[in-house]
């Protein structure tokens, strides 16, 4: 038998994980599960023990699932300090269960980093390998996205040419991005939710120019 804050298995009645379980209720000693799928499994002769076990972790389940998870990644401090801002954070133990954060929000903070570079990695804090917490979460994208780098080519001269882009703030977080050889060349590049270029591409040159300014 497992219970956990993923899972479920009483063998032979289930095992599932606790997305797939909607309720729980005992009637006469009996445990019964109703499924999303429709179906409802009875377990008869479970203790009183393992019985408070599986409603605390299905309770758990339920309210780390509707937990609304925010992280407004702080633009203009990043920019200004690298990831100071993020290496301040630290591993909390009491949201090791937290649901994982959304990909489109890592995927963002991993093209910061690499913006700045992998030795700043380095300022983060080992995050738990077994915890879910916001902290321990954004270490591991990082991390990962600096060893990753380290196995990527030298990047050639002429692709360093988006740091002679003319950037100028349009909006709270639009930039237009110009051309220095020909001022008709011009794309915006928007900094907010979603991340992204006019130009169609999601790592174009104009976005790290941005980035980078």
């Amino acid at each position: 038998m497992q219970i956990t804050s993923t899972m479920l298995n009483v063998p032979p009645y289930i095992s599932t994980t606790w997305e797939h379980i909607i309720s729980l209720r005992t009637e006469h000693d009996v445990l019964y599960i109703s499924l999303k799928s429709g179906e409802s499994i009875a377990i008869p002769g479970l203790d009183k023990s393992t019985l408070e076990t599986i409603f605390e972790a299905h309770a758990r389940y339920l309210e780390n699932a509707n937990k609304e998870i925010t992280f407004d990644i702080p633009y203009n401090s990043l920019k200004a300090g690298g990831l100071t801002t993020l290496a301040a954070m630290r591993h909390i133990p009491e949201e090791s269960e937290l649901p994982d954060l959304p990909v489109d929000l890592l995927e963002k903070i991993a093209m910061l980093t690499k913006s700045f570079g992998g030795e700043e990695a380095q300022m983060m804090t080992p995050s738990d390998s077994t915890c879910n917490c916001t902290f321990c979460q954004l270490a591991r994208a990082i991390t990962n996205l600096s060893d990753t780098n380290l196995e990527e080519e030298k990047i050639a001269d002429e692709d360093l040419a988006f740091r002679d882009w003319q950037i100028e703030q349009i909006d709270a977080q639009l930039y237009r991005v110009t051309s220095p050889l020909d001022p008709n060349e011009q794309y915006k590049v928007f900094l907010g939710e979603p991340l992204g270029c006019n130009c169609g591409e999601n790592h174009c040159e104009h976005i790290k120019a941005v980035l980078q300014s």
